[in-house]
């Protein structure tokens, strides 16, 4: 069980990290929204989605060894991309969490 709450919890950060790094374009940030992006918020998510990303490298790293760990990362990555990229083609006012992270 803590095995799956881990991976669920990696899972979670990667998602979250690429709904930063979407949200930091102004096309996504109005399609969640509706209004203005701030002007820090562009840089905020891209600096924090970045660097949310090579931490979550280090603990898959930490976790399962650099041989296991970076496949597992990259793993982490295409499944955090594909469910940001298809929230924000079907209901992308989900991730205004997101939104509220970077305001």
């Amino acid at each position: 069980m803590p095995e799956l709450l881990a991976w669920m919890l990696l899972f979670a950060g990667s998602h979250a990290c690429f709904a930063v790094l979407a949200l930091s374009q102004e096309r996504h940030w109005r399609a969640v929204g509706g209004t203005a992006m701030p002007l820090h918020a562009a840089s905020r998510g891209r600096l924090g989605g970045y660097a949310g990303l090579a931490l979550l490298y280090g603990v898959a790293v930490a976790r399962e060894g650099a041989g296991f760990g970076s496949i597992s990362w990259c793993m982490l990555l295409f499944f955090g991309a594909v469910t940001v990229a298809l929230t924000l083609s079907w209901a992308p006012r989900r991730l205004r969490w997101a939104a509220w992270m970077l305001d």
